[in-house]
């Protein structure tokens, strides 16, 4: 199921943050993502740390991050099989649409 999503970007750490609006209950740090977990077990949001880097890595080309503070349009959508959970990142900018895949298996690192 498609969400639509608020995001803030701090441009000085370049780290991105999408997020709905539901009740936070838990985050789980896995390889630079910290996926916030909502009271119903939903996903309530993931930041990307190192944004710029990361997001250019996925979609193999330069992302700046003067442009990451330009996004619109931010969508989720996530499909869970077994312990695979699949997230994918539609969003654009003023110049390009990315749609950015993110396979996520058994995260079992929890933070506070």
């Amino acid at each position: 199921m498609e969400k639509q999503l608020n995001y803030d970007y701090d441009f000085e750490n370049d780290n991105l943050y999408f997020y709905t609006n539901k009740k936070y209950k838990d985050s789980i740090e896995f390889f630079g993502f910290i996926i916030d977990i909502t009271t119903d077990e939903d996903i309530k949001g993931i930041e990307i740390l190192n944004a710029s880097e990361v997001l250019s890595d996925l979609s193999q080309e330069t992302i700046p991050k003067t442009m990451l503070k330009k996004i619109i349009y931010p969508t989720m959508n996530i499909k869970t099989i077994n312990d695979l959970m699949i997230i994918k990142f539609d969003f654009k900018t003023n110049s390009k649409e990315f749609s950015l895949p993110l396979n996520i298996t058994n995260p079992q690192k929890t933070i506070a």
